[in-house]
């Protein structure tokens, strides 16, 4: 297993197990979870959008399943079971592809 933060399961980095989370947000989800924090602290700035940002798409949903072989999966799903498990992430990776 890596010790380099960027490869490292998040569930290994967060420890949920000891830590009491109130709120885990989502990539997934953002500018609504963004927005959600930053109400519960008080401040009323809009997140901003990628057009904003001048941040170009990546298209990274429909491109996921050319990238991983079978077994590149299979290691995926094993390296990263915890997180899948303590995150509520279906080991599915066809289900994180939005139909275009």
């Amino acid at each position: 297993m890596t010790e380099d933060e960027h490869w490292m399961p998040q569930s290994r980095i967060l420890a949920p197990e000891a830590v009491s989370y109130d709120f885990v947000g989502r990539f997934e989800r953002l500018r609504s979870d963004a927005e959600t924090l930053m109400r519960r602290m008080g401040f009323s700035v809009p997140f901003p959008s990628r057009e904003a940002l001048e941040f170009p798409g990546t298209n990274a949903n429909a491109l996921i399943m050319s990238y991983f072989s079978e077994s590149a999966v299979h290691w995926v799903r094993q390296i990263y079971r915890d997180d899948f498990e303590a995150f509520a992430y279906s080991l599915n990776l066809e289900d994180a592809v939005e139909p275009a």
